[in-house]
């Protein structure tokens, strides 16, 4: 979220301040009058990029977005839309504010369905997006960002090894439930998809694994992707629990309708690996759609994922920088009784050379 806030216009020092100093995260103004007022604002409410203070002023929608009280998404789309800012402008904006003006599928902001004020706002937006997508980018998810990056090295590192190396975690037993697994084919496909994964759950107690009938964790012996993958694992489970409170919300019913459902069922981090250049008549992922209640796609390395929309064209996912991807499963749209729509998607090498990691909670 983005506040924007700026002296009066009788107090307004021209040109911009020209000396910019970034502290904590507040873009400090270090030749502007009224500096302690300012600052303390700014400190109060939030980050004010300081190339559009005065274009904001200029043009007329700096009280707009003052009422507003943040620079919501929708406010900043008419910056572009009525031509009131630059493209560099722009992309300053998205930066620090998440907004994304090209993204191709809904997006809601958990800041705000954690904000009375805003929450049936959210609800809404995100009933919309289910009914409509069955995909939505997801702002402000609390998920730290340097666990997602250290798991994706840790994977990375991993999937560097050799095959055989690989195979050491490989149970034909489990089903592929959990450890390594070499890869898959999508339902009716012919060829497999072209990548690796690992599947991880919970850690459990022996008790517990044999109560629920569930599969051990299979960990290589050495390195950092236990410790790398379990702490992202543990990340997203939390994310998890605020996403279906959300969604028995959208649906009317109690916050922890979802959560008691899925109490003592099985839960999975896939971490996969997309290699470059896939052979002819492969692709990374065929089209499918998931089976489970719904599916957490924190940002991958690269391009790839599409969906198809309601006229049938598979179009390429864009979310802002370091959004989640959620998508509504099967399980989800049976409960709803179809108004929920678990949208068909595909992972598809969009151009040679590249490789894809991803990591997906289902």
């Amino acid at each position: 979220v983005v506040f924007f806030v700026h002296p009066k216009s009788e107090d307004r020092v021209d040109p911009v301040p020209q000396c910019i100093e970034r502290t904590g995260g507040v873009q400090k103004f270090a030749n502007a009058t009224r500096l302690e007022l300012l600052e303390e604002r700014l400190i109060d409410l939030g980050l004010a990029p300081y190339s559009m203070m005065e274009h904001l002023a200029e043009s007329g929608l700096m009280d707009r977005l003052i009422d507003l009280g943040r620079a919501s998404p929708e406010a900043m789309k008419r910056l572009k839309e009525e031509n009131l800012a630059s493209e560099k402008v722009l992309k300053e904006l998205e930066k620090i504010s998440g907004a994304d003006f090209d993204a191709t599928i809904p997006v809601v902001d958990m800041n705000e369905y954690l904000n009375p004020e805003t929450k049936e706002k959210f609800l809404s937006e995100l009933t919309q997006a289910c009914k409509e997508v069955g995909f939505f980018g997801v702002v402000n998810t609390s998920v730290n960002i340097e666990i997602l990056d250290a798991g994706y090295k840790a994977l990375e590192n991993f999937c560097a090894r050799s095959l055989e190396e690989k195979m050491e975690i490989h149970d034909l037993r489990v089903n592929g439930q959990r450890g390594y697994i070499p890869g898959e084919s999508a339902k009716g496909e012919e060829l497999g998809d072209f990548k690796e994964f690992l599947h991880v759950g919970r850690e459990l107690s022996d008790e517990e694994i044999e109560r629920r009938h569930f599969w051990k964790n299979i960990w290589p012996e050495d390195g950092s992707l236990k410790e790398e993958l379990y702490n992202l694992f543990l990340a997203l489970e939390e994310h998890k629990v605020t996403i279906e409170s959300a969604l028995a919300e959208a649906i009317g019913m109690p916050k922890d309708f979802f959560t008691n459902m899925t109490a003592d069922g099985d839960v999975l981090l896939r971490a996969s690996h997309y290699p470059a250049n896939p052979p002819k008549g492969r692709i990374w992922g065929a089209e499918h759609t998931d089976i489970d209640l719904f599916t957490i796609l924190p940002r991958a390395t690269a391009k790839g994922l599409q969906v198809k929309n309601k006229e049938g064209k598979w179009i390429d996912i864009k979310v802002p920088e370091n959004a989640f991807i959620i998508n509504v499963g099967d399980m989800l749209e049976n409960i709803t009784n179809g108004e929920f729509h678990s949208g068909l998607h595909r992972v598809i090498a969009d151009g040679e050379g590249y490789e894809r990691f991803s990591m997906v909670h289902f």
